[in-house]
């Protein structure tokens, strides 16, 4: 995914979830800026892989989808499912 399209569809995703990262439900703040490090609450766009479809490690667009997630959750997640979600009492 280009920059630019990159860039949408993470306001995209902000705009539909009010704000709120999709694992702790915290307000994030929107990127401003261009390089240097994400602050903790800044918005990002966090991929979920279905890890139940037989071509999961291929990871293509059709397997996969998209939320807003502040950067401590998607770092914390890393490869991670939804379970971690339920696992940490998040959601």
């Amino acid at each position: 995914m280009s920059t630019k399209k990159l860039r949408v569809r993470r306001t995209q995703l902000f705009t539909q979830q009010n704000g709120r990262c999709h694992w702790c439900g915290k307000l994030m703040v929107q990127r401003k800026r261009s390089g240097g490090m994400a602050l903790p609450n800044e918005c990002t766009i966090d991929h979920i892989f279905d890890r139940t479809h037989p071509d999961r490690l291929k990871h293509t667009h059709g397997q996969q989808r998209y939320v807003a997630a502040c950067y401590a959750c998607n770092q914390a997640r890393s490869q991670e499912t939804h379970q971690w979600a339920i696992f940490q009492g998040l959601r």
